[in-house]
């Protein structure tokens, strides 16, 4: 594959580039974590990385991150306590209000999980030449970048 600076790429072209990779990147991943010794369901994955970066993530935020039911979330955070792997806490200025938290068990279980899907993404990545994984490097930090702002108002026809 030829560097496409030379190339005018419209964002509509790019935007489809990005919506046909993703879903075989999760698959990719979905898979992985299936091969791991930890025996989590894709969603119970996310749920633990969403928690160990926003510790002290009310239920709530984590549903809004999931986008799935309410009660959906709360049954797989009761099953991700009892493994030992979340912890709930009081908030301390309300106490109606529970955070969650990633127990030491919990980190590990990130921490390994990245580990091994790192492994084997490095591994299919040895395809690519150097030049190609420079090309993936740099236009995973143009995504990062975008996809860690806000979200921009769509743009009226």
């Amino acid at each position: 594959m030829q560097r496409l600076h030379e190339e005018s790429i419209s964002e509509t072209r790019a935007a489809g580039a990005v919506i046909d990779a993703v879903p075989l990147i999760m698959h990719f991943f979905n898979d992985s974590r299936r091969r791991t010794a930890l025996e989590l369901s894709f969603v119970q994955g996310r749920m633990l990385g969403y928690i160990g970066r926003h510790a002290g993530a009310s239920l709530s935020a984590l549903n809004e991150y999931l986008g799935v039911s309410l009660p959906s979330t709360s049954r797989q955070v009761d099953y991700l306590v009892r493994q030992g792997l979340v912890r709930r806490e009081e908030c301390a200025s309300d106490r109606r209000l529970v955070q969650l938290a990633l127990t030491a068990a919990g980190r590990r279980a990130v921490e390994q999980a990245r580990r091994e899907a790192q492994i084997e993404l490095a591994a299919r990545l040895e395809g690519l030449s150097e030049a190609e994984r420079a090309i993936v490097v740099e236009a995973m930090g143009y995504l990062q970048r975008l996809f860690s702002l806000e979200p921009a108002a769509p743009k009226s026809a």
